[in-house]
């Protein structure tokens, strides 16, 4: 799941569900022209186009949910990046964030710290990512990652 508050993913959701196809649980380019625009993003047909190919995972066509989530998460630090700049923790997050998915695995934790030359066990990382876990997804968010440096 991306860096998104609860709160911000219900209210998505909710957005989402407005214009799901059927049964389906998806939206299609249609739906998802809707849902940018319900929003306050519009996009261009192209660009709806785009991103459906970017992040339809499954190949079908439509959007379920978590693609839908990737595809704001991507599509969401263009437009504030340009404006402020990145910071530190962002930099620091996109270095572990290794398949780009929005989410910090305990295997990429251990990997980028070994890498960095930091000696730290299992349990320990265990402890930090169980911590700083608030969703219990067993991942870290960027919103999980950031909390971590402000304690």
């Amino acid at each position: 799941m991306p860096r998104f508050t609860p709160d911000q993913i219900a209210e998505y959701k909710e957005c989402f569900d407005m214009f799901v196809q059927d049964e389906e649980d998806a939206i299609d380019e249609v739906g998802l022209a809707k849902v940018m625009e319900t929003l306050g993003t519009p996009m261009s047909e192209e660009e709806i186009k785009e991103f459906i190919l970017e992040v339809d995972l499954d190949g079908n066509g439509t959007i379920e949910f978590d693609e839908f989530l990737v595809m704001l998460e991507r599509k969401m630090p263009e437009e504030e990046e340009g404006a402020e700049g990145q910071d530190d923790i962002s930099l620091a997050f996109k270095v572990f964030n290794m398949n780009g998915d929005g989410l910090i695995t305990r295997a990429a934790f251990r990997h980028v710290l070994h890498n960095l030359g930091e000696e730290i066990d299992e349990d320990d990382i265990d402890r930090i990512v169980e911590e700083a876990d608030k969703d219990g997804d067993g991942k870290l968010n960027f919103q999980e990652f950031k909390q971590l440096f402000s304690e």
